[in-house]
């Protein structure tokens, strides 16, 4: 009897180990890493003016000049400022999240032996500060960091790993597409190799039309609408167009925008192998009305990239960007005679 009583008595003592050996674990982890009010690394006095930092195989490096953050390599680059803006605000005095610890037996533990990214300031008397970034908390979310010829392991929000994960081109300002009601388009033509495909006249006119008042049917009210017409041409001479199909058409134009710039400043080599300056390009050209001013848009269209975008440039950039593939297809692929039949 007295053996029967000992297995409960052995598995409970060693479930009280296993949930204490847990416990520690759990206490030690939530001591060195509980969130604090304030921890601040040491910081970089004066202004910062230059900012570098790696993101994948990304290396990157803004520098501050006559007013405003720029690419170190190119002032021409289009760089969205509160992108630097912002890693200027959060690493001025960067404020821990937590601090971890300040021995640390192993760096390897925290990914900072061979950090993901290294960021350094310098400020406007060439001083400068680097901190290295290493992995994620899975508990918390942030991220651990150390200063470079320090050991103290800190770790910092997620906000300020993302403000310094950007790629270059992830700060691009990309061209805005102007066309932004089909009502303000009054010409479209669609040609290739100097061949016109497909062009479309709009006209629109007043015309008042008459109306019995609702109250009194004696009254006659008089109100002015606006009726849409449509001709299509293939560069033969314009014809009656139908109206749903052509407004679609153009109406297609209202709803496509630029996603992304890939090339701020492309070179004819890049143009040639992006197939926009070859026989195969496309020429978007639409007359339009902004406010009271008459203007021209002209759209060059290549290659699509293979992951449903095409890419583009406006004949009077040097950059090229793209446009989600489905709509634009659907566009380059109306016909003459679809719009006329």
């Amino acid at each position: 009897m007295a053996k029967n009583k000992i297995l409960p008595l052995v598995a409970g003592v060693a479930a009280i180990a296993v949930f204490g050996a847990g416990w520690a674990i759990l206490k030690n982890t939530a001591s060195d890493e509980a969130a604090v009010e304030s921890v601040t690394v040491d910081t970089l006095d004066g202004d910062i003016t230059q900012i570098d930092y790696n993101v994948q195989d990304d290396e990157v490096s803004l520098v501050y000049t006559d007013g405003e953050w720029q690419w170190s390599e190119d002032a021409d680059f289009p760089l969205r400022q509160t992108y630097a803006e912002t890693m200027v605000s959060l690493g001025q005095a960067p404020s821990a999240t937590a601090l971890v610890t300040e021995t640390p037996e192993n760096l390897a533990d925290y990914g900072l032996e061979t950090p993901s990214s290294t960021i350094t300031l310098t400020n406007d008397a060439g001083e400068s500060k680097t901190y290295l970034l290493g992995d994620a908390n899975t508990h918390t979310g942030a991220y651990y960091l150390r200063e470079d010829g320090s050991n103290t392991v800190y770790t910092m929000s997620s906000e300020f790993y993302s403000a310094f994960s950007n790629p270059l081109y992830g700060m691009i300002i990309t061209e805005t597409w102007p066309i932004v009601s089909a009502s303000a388009v009054d010409e479209v033509t669609l040609s290739q190799s100097g061949k016109t495909l497909l062009s479309v006249d709009v006209t629109r006119t007043e015309v008042e039309a008459a109306s019995s008042s609702e109250s009194d049917a004696s009254s006659v009210e008089t109100t002015t609408e606006t009726v849409t017409t449509y001709k299509a041409s293939d560069g033969s001479g314009f014809v009656d167009a139908d109206e749903t199909a052509t407004a679609s058409w153009i109406s297609s134009l209202a709803t496509m925008s630029f996603a992304s710039c890939v090339d701020y400043k492309a070179s004819d080599d890049t143009l040639t192998s992006l197939g926009l300056n070859g026989d195969a390009t496309y020429t978007l050209t639409v007359k339009y009305t902004s406010g009271e001013e008459e203007k021209t848009f002209t759209l060059l269209i290549g290659n699509g990239s293979g992951d449903g975008v095409y890419y583009v440039k406006q004949a009077d950039s040097t950059a090229v960007n793209t446009i989600e593939g489905d709509t634009l297809t659907t566009f380059l692929g109306t016909t003459f005679s679809s719009l006329t039949a």
